[in-house]
């Protein structure tokens, strides 16, 4: 099964999002998840799930010593060594084990790996197909050639938006074509904005169960911030929760129930 995230801008937090979810389904439901990213960006998968104090220190060893992740990968590919084992060496785990990332590497250097940074990412997506329940992808805000042909076989593809008239109107005005499942998700949600679920339905036509928030929780924000996703989901799962951070939790409960329902039926 594959869940892709799209935003329709660059600045939806579908990185963080995506983390959320896929993180909330492992503790929560046991499903064993892979999660990457299309393109480095500024949210890079390890960057929420590594604790700050360690972030520099791995930075710095791959910086200057070693290829990771994609760029692994890649060098691989052009050796025609792609296969299982390679991808094992690349692979961080999180979340007590139910999720596999890969790191995003520098891959910001085509002229050293050119062409093959798509042909490899559908490579590694169909192998950790057979071997995860879901296959979360972040496209970030891109829609090139590979992220339209992701878009369009995917199981589920969950459109990440801020509460912004200017997307939100170019998005609708226009929709992409996507496959599969299509859910409309706000993250960092403000119940109080003009573009609250209310107008949003009213204005856009928007079906109710496709719909998909992630309210405004400044705790939540600090932790992504620090690496800390998974450390801030144990707790708010297992203790004593404040109003917002029940509020925060249902929200992901929801949103992981109808996304493993309508993609994969019963996992």
């Amino acid at each position: 099964m594959k869940v892709l995230f799209w935003g329709a801008d660059e600045h939806c937090g579908t990185t963080c999002n995506m983390s959320a979810i896929a993180s909330y389904a492992a503790l929560a439901n046991h499903t064993r998840s892979f999660l990457m990213q299309h393109k480095a960006i500024k949210n890079d998968l390890d960057l929420l799930f590594q604790p700050i104090t360690k972030q520099n220190t791995l930075r710095d060893i791959s910086a200057y010593y070693v290829l990771e992740g994609m760029d692994y990968l890649i060098y691989q590919e052009r050796a025609n060594r792609l296969n299982w084992e390679s991808l094992r060496e690349c692979l961080y785990s999180a979340v007590d084990g139910q999720i596999f990332y890969l790191p995003a590497g520098a891959r910001q250097k085509p002229g050293l790996y050119p062409g093959k940074t798509g042909e490899v990412q559908k490579k590694v997506i169909r192998k950790m197909e057979e071997l995860a329940d879901v296959v979360f992808v972040d496209l970030g805000h891109n829609m090139d050639a590979f992220s339209r042909e992701l878009l369009y076989e995917a199981d589920v593809v969950v459109v990440n938006f801020p509460q912004d008239a200017g997307a939100l109107n170019q998005f609708f005005e226009c929709q992409p074509k996507f496959g599969g499942q299509i859910f409309y998700l706000w993250g960092n949600y403000d119940e109080n904005q003009v573009y609250n679920i209310d107008n949003l339905i009213r204005i856009y036509r928007l079906q109710t169960d496709k719909i998909l928030t992630i309210s405004r929780n400044p705790a939540f924000e600090h932790a992504c911030h620090m690496g800390r996703i998974e450390q801030y989901l144990k707790r708010n799962l297992n203790g004593k929760k404040s109003i917002r951070s029940s509020c925060f939790v249902e929200e992901l409960r929801r949103a992981v129930t109808q996304i493993l329902e309508v993609g994969h039926g019963s996992i």
